[in-house]
């Protein structure tokens, strides 16, 4: 879509919400400094296929409020779920690491794996609480390039922490312009409870 096409639809959209909203004027997004961490199941289908759609929906409740559980110990705030998935947003990395480190150990006690994606950057608070943003999208591409049971991290998170993370090297993540540099949290780290 070019920039032109992009800006129209941005513009219709904030026309809409204007004239839906009542106020007259469209509201402002915020723009916060965020710790943004996105996770999921490895392997769900064939788990789903496994356990069939009622055990499934049964481990997903139970993921889901051992998810909240967890983000919420370590200060975190739990934005959305999606499926198997979820995206979070925390004030550091340090207990963006910890809270993940944490949910690898629950999983492994239910015989799952999850893998995590953790970036730093700045996302858009919408009205709804929902974020947005490129760093939104980023740790999204990140999670996706994270093997089994591994917290992947970008630079910009790496540098704001003491979690020893060690280089994976440039990585092209789809959407993204250019290499990201990726680092994995260190193996004998993903057994530790934080």
């Amino acid at each position: 879509m070019s920039a032109i096409a992009t800006t129209a639809t941005a513009t219709t959209a904030a026309a809409t919400l204007e004239s839906t909203s009542g106020t007259g004027a469209p509201r402002p997004l915020r723009t916060q400094d965020r710790v943004v961490v996105f996770n999921d199941l490895v392997d769900s289908t064939p788990l789903l296929v496994e356990l069939g759609d009622e055990a499934f929906a049964d481990l997903l409740d139970v993921l889901d409020v051992e998810r909240l559980r967890l983000v919420t110990l370590h200060g975190g705030r739990l934005v959305n779920l999606a499926g198997d998935g979820a995206l979070m947003a925390f004030d550091t990395t340090d207990d963006a690491v910890a809270f993940a480190i944490d949910f690898n150990e629950t999983c492994k006690l239910l015989g799952i794996r999850s893998r995590t994606g953790i970036h730093r950057g700045d996302v858009m608070v919408r009205s709804n609480g929902d974020l947005a943003g490129l760093a939104v999208n980023t740790a999204a591409r990140i999670e996706s390039a994270a093997p089994a049971g591994g917290i992947v991290a970008s630079a910009s998170a790496v540098a704001t922490t003491s979690a020893p993370f060690e280089p994976m090297g440039p990585a092209r993540l789809k959407g993204i312009d250019g290499t990201t540099e990726l680092f994995s949290l260190v193996a004998d780290d993903l057994a530790l409870a934080a």
